[in-house]
């Protein structure tokens, strides 16, 4: 996963993603990333934490409905 800014790559997940020991980790790794992206573009454009907590919520319930990432 990267992040772009700008027009330009970012922040990237790449070997931390790969190194993930399990789905559950994996999971987390990319809500983490995710989350702190929404958290960044909210805070650019005025949004709210309420918001932004929403858009997390979503993120969770989607996960669990598909259940874990798999490799």
């Amino acid at each position: 996963m990267m992040r772009w800014q700008n027009g330009a790559p970012g922040a990237r997940l790449g070997s931390t993603l790969e190194a993930a020991a399990t789905p559950e980790e994996a999971d987390r790794l990319i809500k983490d990333f995710v989350s702190s992206d929404l958290r960044a573009a909210a805070a650019q454009d005025g949004g709210s934490e309420v918001d932004v907590q929403a858009l997390i919520q979503q993120l969770e319930q989607a996960s669990a409905a598909n259940g874990a990432v798999s490799r």
